[in-house]
């Protein structure tokens, strides 16, 4: 099945679902928190730094995962990616398995879909899991 990059789109919803979760979850779980902005330590697997007393985590590397396309068209990645096929074909390690990425945690989020993001205000999601 060949898949057509939606990249532009993708990461609109992202940063959408990284400003939730910093108003509603991040700026309420934890005492500091820093967005990674650098490409080639989001490729590494961080994308947030966390830091909490009450959870005993200084500057834990954390790798969000959100389902931000519709779940009934196909998900070219998804929460547990054990595997995928390159751009070049040939299968590739998944980031879940990928013992060579520095995460440390996942931030898993799910319930999303593109209806959440056509208006102003994004709908209640549930916060999956923040597990190592």
């Amino acid at each position: 099945m060949a898949y057509n990059s939606n990249r532009k789109e993708d990461s609109r919803l992202e940063k959408i679902v990284n400003e939730f979760l910093d108003d509603n979850f991040i700026s309420k779980e934890f005492d500091v928190s820093t967005w990674v902005n650098d490409k080639y330590i989001q490729l590494s697997g961080i994308d947030i730094y966390l830091t909490s007393g009450k959870h005993g985590l200084n500057e834990a590397k954390v790798d969000v995962k959100s389902a931000v396309t519709c779940s009934t068209h196909y998900l070219p990645t998804f929460s547990l990616e054990l595997s995928f096929i390159g751009r070049q074909g040939g299968e590739k390690i998944g980031w879940f398995l990928n013992d060579e990425l520095e995460t440390e945690y996942f931030l898993l989020t799910a319930s999303l879909n593109r209806s959440m993001f056509s208006s102003s205000i994004l709908h209640p999601f549930k916060i999956a899991s923040l597990t190592t």
